[in-house]
């Protein structure tokens, strides 16, 4: 066979080679970046083998890519080859019995160019647009590489031990990272960077995240802002108090706030006064749930769902009851503030036309140093409303009208009390710093 007729099957297996090289290295990059989140959701609406077999190979991306490799490298030894003997051959057809060391000159010379090539459009363009259409790609590409990975299991089964055997002494003590909550976080910030997710839900994912840390007592309704019943009480006086029917669930006591015996569902009250029924708190009452101070919420959650209850007591650690906890304040802290007839948005805070602000002592004191631009993880404190901290600045002393309380550029002078001793308002003066 004369040497045209050689370079001209060269040069066609060449092409074969480049177009399976562009397809192995694409293949790495669609399964290794392909959202498998994106693809679970689409397997659940269409059930089509392809989307199946992508699914099971971004799944099982370990098999997939010892696969890929395997071949992508056995191409690329391939290509170096092919294109050697193209360009000894080339060398023997121009040159006319060129010495064997010209030949080989012109073989790596080849063998050169064909890597440039390799690169720019077997690595380079092909990863690029496995990046761009890795979901397309993911599934049109997965019945053949579902395949080819039947075809090699033998091969890749017995070189992926070998790796594990060889590597064993360094890797066997090693146990798996832990991801921690910043990087978490960071993770959010990159999914919404590249316009996987909008701003809304990486926030929502943000809280998600935070929400597991949060412990009972920092989203508790504090004991002194409960409301709460006397079992002793006339039922008529109960039913008579207009803040009755402004929660759906209620604490019942007997003699102190500490004793709750249990709570009642306002739902059942409403019904028996609406149709002039006596009732017997009793007869109505259940049993709370109760949790330490420290739990976190997302075991408090889980109680909840295993308990079917959505309210619970938090005790302190003499076993007093140091707040409530309900699943609306839970999932507040999750995707934000839930709306219901009792609160007034009005009430948290007003700004005044001096640049004076009145603030409810109940505002959570995180929300507090957002609003006047305050470093909270600076602050050491147990209490998670500002009246809160105002009385711890006042070395825990019951506060008084028109005390004032300094706090770095904050001057907070108190309004009212209510009949807990517990700040109601605080008039808020921000007082200009150096830096202003």
């Amino acid at each position: 066979m004369n040497r045209e007729i050689l370079i001209t099957i060269y040069i066609c297996v060449l092409i074969i080679f480049f177009i399976l090289s562009f397809f192995f290295s694409s293949s790495d990059m669609v399964y290794g970046s392909v959202d498998i989140i994106h693809l679970e959701s689409e397997l659940n609406k269409n059930k089509k083998k392809s989307v199946r077999y992508a699914y099971k190979l971004t799944k099982e991306y370990d098999k997939t890519i010892s696969t890929i490799l395997l071949l992508n490298d056995t191409v690329n030894a391939g290509l170096d080859s092919i294109s050697t003997l193209v360009g000894v051959n080339l060398a023997y057809i121009i040159l006319i019995n060129p010495s064997n060391a010209i030949s080989e000159n012109w073989g790596l010379i080849a063998s050169l160019i064909c890597l440039v090539f390799k690169i720019i459009f077997g690595e380079i363009t092909a990863k690029s647009i496995g990046k761009i259409f890795n979901f397309k790609l993911s599934i049109i590409y997965s019945k053949l590489i579902n395949a080819l990975n039947y075809g090699c299991l033998p091969i890749t089964f017995l070189v992926s031990n070998f790796g594990k055997l060889i590597t064993y002494p360094i890797t066997h003590n090693v146990t798996d990272v832990e991801i921690s909550e910043d990087d978490l976080h960071e993770m959010v910030d990159d999914i919404k960077t590249q316009g996987s997710v909008d701003e809304e839900k990486a926030n929502l994912l943000h809280d998600t995240i935070t929400y597991t840390q949060t412990e009972a007592y920092e989203i508790m309704t504090p004991r002194v802002d409960i409301y709460a019943i006397d079992i002793d009480d006339d039922i008529n006086n109960i039913l008579l108090d207009p803040n009755l029917f402004k929660y759906s669930r209620v604490p019942v006591y007997q003699g102190t706030i500490d004793n709750i015996i249990g709570f009642i569902k306002t739902r059942a009250l409403m019904v028996a006064k609406i149709n002039n029924v006596n009732i017997n708190i009793r007869e109505i009452l259940h049993e709370p749930l109760r949790f330490p101070r420290s739990i976190e919420i997302n075991d408090i959650l889980k109680a909840f769902k295993k308990e079917k209850q959505h309210f619970a007591l938090v005790m302190d650690e003499y076993g007093g009851v140091e707040g409530i906890l309900t699943l609306e304040d839970i999932l507040e802290e999750i995707v934000g503030e839930i709306w219901d007839e009792k609160d007034d948005p009005d009430t948290i805070y007003t700004k005044r036309n001096d640049g004076t602000y009145i603030v409810d002592g109940k505002l959570n004191l995180e929300d507090f140093c957002e609003l006047f631009d305050l470093n909270y993880d600076e602050i050491d404190t147990d209490y998670v409303t500002i009246g809160g901290f105002c009385v711890e600045l006042l070395d825990d002393k019951f506060a008084k009208i028109n005390d004032v309380i300094k706090f770095k550029n904050l001057e907070m002078k108190v309004l009212s009390v209510d009949k807990n001793n517990s700040i109601d308002k605080l008039l808020i003066k921000v007082n200009k710093t150096n830096e202003d």
